[in-house]
């Protein structure tokens, strides 16, 4: 299951942690967590990152890679690829990827 930002309303812990709550009571299948615009990426994953998949993340879904990438920018609306990330994605896409970016 790929859950996409906003996750949590007001970037807080108790949000993210309503979510984990929600996540732990009611899916049982693999989860990857994408955030939003309005996330804060290093509190989801300190949050949620132990048990579910945050970005960067290099996966295999039924034979078909997908990357994880945040466009996350601090203090922006508008979103952006890291430097690190850009050239990392590019050299790992191939025919049968998929690139997963909000």
């Amino acid at each position: 299951m790929l859950v996409t930002g906003d996750l949590c309303q007001d970037e807080s812990l108790g949000g993210y942690s309503r979510l984990r709550r929600a996540l732990s009571q009611h899916v049982r299948c693999s989860v990857a967590l994408l955030p939003g615009n309005h996330d804060h990426p290093l509190l989801l994953d300190a949050v949620l990152g132990r048990r579910w998949t945050t970005p960067p993340a290099d996966l295999l879904v039924q034979g078909v890679r997908v990357l994880l990438l945040s466009s996350h920018r601090v203090g922006s609306a508008a979103g952006a690829l890291a430097r690190f990330s850009s050239s990392g994605w590019r050299s790992a896409c191939s025919a049968r990827s998929a690139v997963i970016c909000p």
